[in-house]
């Protein structure tokens, strides 16, 4: 009875043990992948501008985000591998890029957006329409 005790005693102690490096091993890396969207012909950053990630292996989520005001971003990527970087702003063409990601911080440095086609002005009108009263 008492080695039966003894053993139940040391096996709920090494237990919690093994399940913590078990769970410790299986931890994935996370992928950590910076950048700044700025305009090519200035130079100037490009403030909330979206960035996508749309990973090459189609059974995966595509991750998105605005830059923050000063046309900076973070994006936190859970696998490495090959992606699509899409950056848009408005007023802006879009920049369509291939990614390998393989290190767990990356740094992508300016991503210079061309100018895009300007809006013209835009002249909205209406009518009141006619309403009676009955």
């Amino acid at each position: 009875m008492r080695t039966c005790f003894s053993l139940l005693m040391l096996w709920l102690l090494l237990f919690p043990i093994t399940v913590t490096q078990t769970l410790a091993q299986e931890k994935q890396t996370e992928y950590l992948v910076t950048g700044q969207v700025t305009e090519k012909a200035s130079g100037e950053s490009i403030p909330y501008a979206t960035v996508v990630f749309v990973p090459n292996d189609s059974t995966k989520a595509k991750k998105m985000m605005a830059c923050d005001v000063s046309g900076k971003f973070v994006m936190k990527l859970d696998t490495a591998g090959e992606y699509k970087l899409i950056v848009s702003a408005v007023g802006f063409r879009e920049l369509n890029m291939a990614l390998v990601l393989k290190d767990p911080k990356t740094e992508l440095g300016n991503l210079a957006l061309d100018e895009g086609i300007e809006i013209k002005e835009v002249t909205v009108t209406a009518q009141k329409p006619l309403v009676r009263i009955e």
